[in-house]
């Protein structure tokens, strides 16, 4: 696609390829980009024990929200081995033995009084697994952004 033609407003933009509609939401949206990065850039000069930014901690702050590659990067299969953790794989196991305990007791081959019971116990337990390895996989995704 040639753009030779078209013309380049003084910010930089091409402004012949976006509608006024496009142009306001991503100035908008550029304009809260820049105010988190200015945020950043401040804790990380306090972090510094510094009142004032420097550009160290402007350019860090701008890598952190605004990289300068396209996102995602790579293809499904990759992205998904970066996500797995031993938390997932251990929730995937639990599902897996509960979805087979569930069919047992389902077609009656686990079903005395007392094996009936510890079933339900070792639902709850893995159920509480699931949800707890969620959990901490949550807080690790929130973490790393």
């Amino acid at each position: 696609m040639d753009h030779s033609d078209e013309s380049v407003s003084d910010d930089g933009f091409v402004s012949s390829l976006l509608s006024d509609v496009d142009r306001q939401w991503l100035d908008k949206h550029l304009a809260t980009i820049r105010r988190l990065i200015i945020l950043e850039a401040v804790r990380n000069a306090r972090d510094r024990d510094s009142d004032t930014p420097e550009g160290l901690d402007v350019a860090e702050a701008a890598r952190r929200f605004a990289p300068g590659k396209k996102y995602p990067v790579g293809t499904l299969w990759e992205r998904t081995k970066t996500s797995l953790s031993g938390i997932t794989l251990v929730s995937a196991v639990l599902a897996i033995v509960f979805g087979i305990l569930g069919i047992l007791v389902g077609r009656a081959h686990l079903t005395d009084a007392g094996t009936t019971s510890a079933y339900f116990d070792i639902a709850k337990l893995f159920a509480g697994a699931i949800v707890g390895s969620a959990g901490a996989g949550a807080l690790r995704s929130a973490r790393q952004d």
